[in-house]
């Protein structure tokens, strides 16, 4: 009857919900300044961009990740959160920076040089033989980015492909003309992650035939960052001096929108040095 599918329905819900890991503990995260938002169109998950350890990350809603695998992510080229905090609009996962989708650079680009298809595939066999000793049944689903240094991502999601599935089909866009050593390690990469079980035993052989084929060299990507990456060194100077938080914060963005953030926090500043009521005390009397 109803009330029996009903139950049902509740404990599979509560069984496939307790098959997901946890999140980590939450600590606090002082006022962010957030220098920007993202829409969930131009990255995995919708968020803001704030600064962690002197890199610029995307802050989102941990409800907004409930329900996938990313809390068990883990290994190369698959993407972890860097921490979870509690803020005063709750808590908050902080994610690495993502340019774009893979596909989407793909589509764009059309034919790609035999080093850029080199880095592509063994990004993603890795990924995929990750993905696969993180969660073993392969039914995590989700898509893939590139990172700030334009290498490939397999970020969990509530919709998309397994990764290896999402893999192949990947690999399968590669145009490479007539750069035969190269598609044949190529097809030989797609034809293994099809197969994940026997994958790890051959990823090495794997990449040797990438590497032979040919020198492997970064993706080449015709469109700016979405954020502006900064120097290690810049950032710890900045926070080993005793300028203000707010202002140090905005060395995560340079040019206009990091003088903009200051200029208006200068601003707020001033009038408020300005207020009689924030200098003198309000008269109790009537």
């Amino acid at each position: 009857n109803a009330t029996m599918i009903r139950h049902v329905a509740a404990h599979d819900r509560s069984m496939s919900s307790s098959l997901l890991p946890a999140p980590p503990p939450l600590r606090p995260l002082l006022e962010p300044v957030v220098l920007r938002s993202v829409a969930a169109d131009a990255a995995p998950f919708g968020g803001e961009v704030v600064v962690h350890e002197g890199e610029p990350v995307l802050a989102v809603p941990a409800d907004d990740v409930e329900g996938t695998g990313i809390w068990a992510a883990s290994g190369e080229h698959v993407m972890a959160p860097l921490d979870v905090v509690a803020t005063a609009k709750g808590a908050v996962v902080l994610l690495p920076m993502v340019r774009c989708t893979l596909e989407s650079a793909l589509r764009r680009r059309g034919t790609v040089e035999p080093g850029e298809a080199v880095t592509i595939a063994v990004s993603l066999l890795r990924g995929v033989a990750a993905e696969n000793t993180a969660h073993p049944r392969g039914t995590c689903v989700g898509s893939w980015w590139l990172d700030s240094a334009g290498t490939p991502l397999f970020v969990h999601g509530r919709v998309g492909s397994v990764a290896a599935a999402g893999a192949a089909e990947l690999m399968a866009m590669l145009d490479l003309g007539d750069h035969d050593s190269v598609v044949h390690a190529i097809h030989a990469a797609t034809v293994a992650v099809r197969d994940t079980r026997r994958l790890l035993g051959a990823l090495a052989a794997l990449e040797d035939e990438l590497f032979a084929a040919a020198r492997p060299q970064a993706l080449r990507l015709d469109e700016p960052s979405v954020t502006t990456s900064i120097t290690r060194a810049q950032a710890r100077a900045e926070a080993s001096s005793s300028t203000p938080a707010w202002r140090r914060l905005t060395v995560a963005m340079d040019g206009s929108l990091s003088d903009l953030i200051a200029e208006r926090v200068d601003a707020l500043r001033q009038r408020l040095r300005r207020s009689p009521s924030a200098t003198k005390p309000r008269s109790r009397r009537p």
